[in-house]
């Protein structure tokens, strides 16, 4: 959260995080390293504002270093190891001031190739069909979709009634 550094704008965060939580609104933050909110002169009001917490799986969570981040966040013992344990891309450790649980998104395949979208090798392959249908002229666009086996396939608005384009990614066994 390199915002967080930024004078100007940690004011602002100031400001949001307190305002916005009166207007019954949210401040959504997130980061994938915990010394961005710990090291922050912001800390104290990132915590106290943002009562609720989504965590993500972290095999590391149980390690001293990492383990005493979620200790300063109120996060016990057993809380720690079921984050540490989380299946990843898949549960998720959620706390807020009316529970705890763990739970599982459980997208199947049809939502995970359109949500699960990962990788430089599939998304430069997503980049050059959304740029061929920009070339092409076409105002309605597309959707990409990516199959478990890695197969690509480009889904034009349905008002154009074309076929859907399909290729397969290079080094993926489709």
């Amino acid at each position: 959260m390199v915002f967080l550094k930024h004078e100007l704008f940690k004011e602002f965060i100031r400001d949001w995080a307190k305002t916005l939580r009166k207007a019954n609104a949210a401040l959504m933050l997130s980061t994938q390293n915990w010394s961005d909110i710990f090291n922050s002169s912001l800390k104290d009001v990132l915590i106290e504002t943002c009562p609720n917490k989504l965590f993500l799986p972290n095999p590391e969570a149980t390690s001293e270093t990492v383990r005493v981040y979620y200790e300063m966040l109120g996060v016990n013992s057993r809380e720690i190891e079921m984050i540490s344990r989380a299946m990843p891309k898949r549960e998720y450790y959620q706390r807020t001031p009316n529970g705890r649980r763990l739970f599982n998104i459980g997208f199947g395949p049809v939502a995970l190739a359109f949500v699960g979208v990962s990788g430089p090798e599939v998304r430069a392959r997503i980049g050059e069909i959304r740029k061929m249908h920009a070339q092409s002229g076409s105002r309605n666009g597309c959707v990409c979709a990516v199959s478990p086996t890695g197969r690509i396939t480009s889904i034009p608005n349905m008002e154009r009634r074309s076929p859907p384009q399909t290729c397969v990614v290079k080094g993926w066994n489709a």
